[in-house]
């Protein structure tokens, strides 16, 4: 908002309702803002060596203000380390990620980052970085085995030499079942691209007990992809879209509308992107008159 009003076009549009004085009160507030955030950086910059039992001892100091003690480092450190570390419990992961340099890779560039930073969305996770991750290493098949009992990773194979192939697509697949043991297969499942539909009638004819079929959430997601590509619905998502980036980027707007809306959200995480597109349609529907 102070940008808005100060003209500075970073992050908002220029506000042409308001005369210069007022811009200039603004662009101060910011200038202060950014001398004292950097002041208080340099006030207070030093660094902890512990040894992971809660001893620890200050490595070095550069502080123009009041120092920290060595038990007030360490308090300050005690929330952060017990939240990451609850991360590993509620969600079952191994004890050896904190031994991962991707790990200490990524936790070093959270802490260069500082306040503010945006985490990543589930669409970005899920989809995003994962094509961007996905062409930089290469095109990889991740196998599951699904029963009563849970679901159950199996491995990973990397496909990038012969992703379109389909006679080495059914080779991999049928030694996949082989490995599990064709009496305890009931069905196989993959996405819906035309070589996995040839691997599929192929693994069939092969091994009559089992029987393929594509990922019902795949054939939606394309389903709803096609539809939202028509330019009623296209035109209907983009500007969805757009008031609800707005309303999310103004703090006093997303208060306002959380107020009047009891506290519920306008975008609904759907399995998929473009479920998640119509069903934040149906959420703009159903909250018309509080909006």
């Amino acid at each position: 908002m102070k940008n808005h009003l100060a003209g500075t076009k970073i992050d908002a549009f220029v506000c042409t309702m308001v005369d210069e004085a007022t811009k200039e009160l603004f662009k101060k507030l910011l200038r202060d803002f950014e001398e004292n955030k950097s002041k208080a950086m340099d006030d207070e910059c030093f660094e902890v060596e512990s040894d992971g039992n809660g001893n620890g001892t200050v490595k070095s100091v550069f502080n123009k203000g009041k120092q920290k003690t060595l038990n007030q480092a360490l308090k300050d450190r005690e929330p952060v380390t017990r939240a990451l570390c609850r991360v590993i419990y509620g969600e079952a992961l191994p004890f050896n990620l904190v031994k991962s340099p991707l790990w200490k890779e990524a936790l070093r560039l959270v802490g260069e980052y500082g306040k503010g930073l945006k985490l990543p969305s589930y669409h970005e996770a899920r989809v995003t970085y994962l094509k961007k991750e996905m062409e930089n290493k290469g095109l990889s098949q991740i196998f599951f085995v699904n029963s009563p009992s849970g679901t159950v990773f199996v491995k990973s194979i990397d496909t990038s030499s012969f992703a379109k192939d389909a006679n080495k697509l059914f080779e991999m697949l049928n030694s996949i079942v082989e490995e599990i043991g064709e009496e305890n297969v009931v069905q196989v499942v993959t996405d819906s691209a035309s070589a996995y539909v040839l691997v599929g009638s192929k693994l069939e004819q092969e091994r009559p007990r089992l029987y393929w079929s594509p990922c019902s959430a795949h054939l939606i997601d394309l389903i709803l992809q096609d539809i939202g590509g028509g330019k009623t619905f296209k035109d209907t998502l983009d500007k969805a879209q757009k008031v609800t980036v707005y309303i999310y980027r103004h703090c006093v707007l997303l208060s306002m509308f959380r107020r009047f809306t009891g506290g519920q959200e306008l975008t609904r995480a759907g399995v998929t992107r473009f479920a998640t597109s119509f069903l934040t349609l149906k959420r703009f529907k159903e909250l018309k008159h509080p909006i």
